[in-house]
């Protein structure tokens, strides 16, 4: 088997995506889960590890994912990095810009120090595992190459950080 990434672009007000990685998830071989999300997942705690999630979340919900993944024993990794965690990595930068907003977070050069962040978790939990296969849901803001970014889109960074090509669904 060796290792795979598949690669589900999320637009999270719309459900395409989400009915994608629900397939997947129920159909195909996965191990792990990474998700465009902070707070770490417990699988005894797992409405409260959502909370605050937006209202207008697609369906099906991170909720409902994070459950099926669970429950059929895959694991489910968050891999963003909260507002306060990615001001204070651009604040580190002492690129001049500092002290930064948290509008910024949403910004390509947030964006791409939470992709950073996130090809970092992704690269370390492949990394001790023998055989794995993975799917990685984020937005698809996050696998486009826009101006303002620091570092390269998330699928870049992953292979960089893993040698494995993501495979896009």
């Amino acid at each position: 088997m060796g290792k795979e990434i598949l690669v589900v672009k999320d637009v999270h007000i719309e459900s395409s995506g989400r009915e994608q990685a629900k397939k997947i998830l129920q159909s195909e071989k996965i191990d792990v889960f990474f998700i465009e999300w902070a707070k770490p997942i417990e699988k005894d705690k797992i409405k409260e590890c959502f909370k605050g999630i937006a209202p207008a979340d697609a369906l099906p919900s991170l909720i409902e994912l994070a459950t099926l993944a669970i429950s059929r024993g895959i694991d489910v990794v968050s891999c963003d990095l909260t507002v306060e965690e990615t001001l204070k990595q651009l604040d580190a930068l002492k690129d001049g810009y500092a002290p930064y907003k948290e509008f910024s977070v949403f910004e390509p050069w947030g964006e791409s120090v939470r992709d950073k962040n996130a090809a970092e978790k992704i690269a370390g939990y492949m990394k001790i595992k023998k055989e794995c296969r993975g799917l990685v849901m984020f937005g698809a803001d996050h696998f486009a190459a826009k101006e303002g970014r620091i570092y390269k889109p998330l699928d870049v960074l992953i292979k960089e950080k893993t040698g494995i090509d993501c495979c896009f669904k």
